[in-house]
């Protein structure tokens, strides 16, 4: 026992893993789309010729495997409800950021490890 937690289910208890694969699924599905448009994220996931066509379903699984931690966490109704409010809010500032390039993957990442940081330290 680490804290009280299951060290097998360590992982799915971190509400910050569960938003980093919900919003990186975002990413992938979104990079893959024609009407998307040029970004950092995208042209760093393009030059990764041999995963290229797979983006989507990579996208697809990532916000799968949220929304399963999310049900496995809170409930189903609960889980439900949380991702539902977490995809609207990472959706609609992807839209919004991404073509203004306010998006890069250098800040996403430092806002990451930052949300990994407090949620470990608290």
């Amino acid at each position: 026992m680490l804290y009280g937690k299951d060290v097998t289910f360590l992982l799915i208890d971190m509400i910050s893993l569960l938003s980093l694969f919900c919003t990186l699924g975002f990413m992938f599905c979104y990079s893959s789309s024609k009407k998307a448009e040029e970004s950092q994220f995208k042209n760093t996931l393009q030059k990764l010729p041999i995963v290229a066509p797979y983006f989507k379903y990579f996208g697809l699984g990532l916000i799968l495997i949220s929304t399963g931690g999310f049900m496995y966490l809170y409930g189903v109704g609960t889980g439900i409800l949380w991702f539902t409010i977490l995809i609207m809010t990472v959706f609609s500032l992807g839209i919004l950021l991404v073509p203004l390039k306010l998006f890069s993957l250098k800040g996403f990442m430092a806002i990451t490890l930052l949300l990994f940081t407090l949620e470990m330290l608290f």
